[in-house]
């Protein structure tokens, strides 16, 4: 009986050996989701209960793609290396590959991460690392047997958000509309320098200040973008307005400013260029202008650019008009000039802001006058019209004792003869009629009813009209 009780733990003692033998167990490295630029220690965990394993080393060799991850280091930290106090060596000379072993005193105990593997996020993509085939992976001397499990990372670019513009040029008192792509609204605004320039919840910026600064928005998560360039804000604006004007005529060109009260300004300088094709420069004129008095003024031609210059005892303040140049465009129908403002320096050390124009011509149809023909008797009026060129139009005749004309083109022929009616447009171009004939009597047949055969007499008549 004794016999028969000691086989029979003898044989249950060889069944849970070999079942405990034959278990393996499952290690492998868990699904990750990262950032780029992110740095993770990457758990190599098992699911397996060690403690009945006797193990007391280990030896790996993991693969992945240095491509998207950039390896660290191996960590035992709080894990099941960690608590058995293994030691844990590690080498990655080997491109893509990392050796690791780790050995200890105690065995392993437990389950859950065995080390950690400290990696960096450097690319996009998903990339997986694994335990690499035909390399040394194993607990001990080989015992317990392993199933391995590959994971994957998977690696996203860092959720961005876009302000723009990223950079602006303003004068005191301008705004600029700065908008957000991406993100998750509501989105917060600032800039970097109040004193300078404030900025709304909507993103509108006032500048306020000479100087620069930058714009700041954050989204509703947390993530920031600011302009990488400044946005720079000047004392004042200078502008030129668009200007259209008929060939050969003489015009003045304003300089407009902003408001200048606060900044003391009492000497400048400037410089126009244009298209001295189109436009000729003829001076400066600064009556009814802010420079009108107290200022003197200097300009130099050179080529197609116009230098100026001014200083005086009393400082500007106000805005409007600052000066005129004075042009004449040439004749033809066709042609434009920008005028660019350019070199400006107010005292020295204040910049402005500048908004170009042009000079463009107005197209002139030729001047005429109608109707070209016509026949009048002494006493008759008639209407003749001016079309094209430039109006107001002046009428006048080429015989004065022969016809008159009234300033609204009103013909009256006053003594037979031939006489021609001229008109003038402010422009001085003028047009001709064609000879027209005044007549002082009018001799006709009259219609007359009479019976064959019969001699008769055919009256003739004449009239004065």
């Amino acid at each position: 009986m004794k016999y028969k009780t000691l086989k029979y733990l003898l044989a249950k003692f060889f069944i849970s050996f070999v079942a405990v033998s034959a278990q393996s167990v499952n290690i492998g490295v868990a699904d990750t989701n990262l950032f780029v630029g992110e740095e993770i220690l990457l758990p190599v965990k098992t699911d397996s209960l060690l403690t009945d394993y006797d193990i007391y080393s280990f030896d790996f060799t993991l693969e992945y793609n240095s491509y998207y991850l950039l390896f660290q280091e191996v960590i035992a930290g709080n894990s099941l290396a960690g608590y058995a106090d293994f030691s844990l060596t590690y080498n990655n000379s080997e491109n893509n590959l990392i050796k690791i072993a780790g050995a200890g005193a105690n065995k392993l105990a437990g389950t859950g991460t065995l080390f950690y593997i400290k990696m960096k996020a450097i690319r996009a993509g998903r990339p997986s690392i694994y335990f690499a085939a035909n390399r040394p992976n194993i607990f001990n001397e080989g015992a317990p047997d392993i199933i391995f499990e590959r994971g994957y990372i998977n690696i996203q670019n860092l959720p961005t958000i876009n302000v723009y513009p990223d950079n602006g040029l303003l004068s005191i008192g301008e705004t600029l509309q700065f908008s957000v792509y991406g993100g998750t609204s509501p989105y917060t605004w600032r800039t970097l320098d109040s004193y300078k320039a404030s900025i709304d919840e909507s993103g509108l910026f006032t500048a306020q200040n000479i100087g620069t600064t930058r714009v700041v928005v954050e989204d509703n998560t947390g993530i920031i973008d600011t302009t990488t360039s400044v946005i720079e804000i000047r004392g004042l604006k200078l502008s030129i307005p668009d200007t259209s004007v008929f060939p050969g005529s003489q015009f003045n060109i304003p300089i407009y400013t902003s408001d200048l009260t606060a900044l003391n300004i009492s000497a400048g300088n400037l410089s126009v260029t244009f298209n001295d094709n189109i436009i000729s420069f003829r001076g400066i004129e600064t009556e009814g202008s802010m420079l009108g008095s107290g200022f003197q003024i200097q300009h130099a031609l050179e080529g197609n650019k116009i230098n100026f210059a001014f200083a005086g005892s009393t400082t500007l303040s106000g805005s409007g008009i600052l000066f005129f140049f004075k042009f004449e465009i040439t004749p033809g129908n066709s042609g434009s000039s920008s005028l660019t403002l350019s070199d400006i320096i107010f005292n020295e050390d204040i910049l402005a802001k500048n908004y170009n124009g042009y000079v463009r011509k107005l197209y002139l149809q030729d001047l005429s006058i109608s109707p070209m023909n016509k026949n009048l008797f002494v006493g008759d009026s008639a209407l003749f019209t001016a079309a094209g060129g430039k109006p107001p139009y002046t009428y006048k005749v080429t015989n004065n004792s022969l016809a008159s004309v009234s300033s609204a083109g009103m013909f009256k022929a006053l003594r037979g003869g031939t006489v021609k009616l001229e008109v003038i447009d402010s422009l001085e171009n003028s047009a001709f009629t064609n000879n027209l004939q005044i007549f002082d009597y009018n001799i006709f047949i009259t219609d007359t009813t009479i019976l064959a055969g019969p001699e008769f007499d055919l009256p003739i008549k004449i009239t004065r009209s």
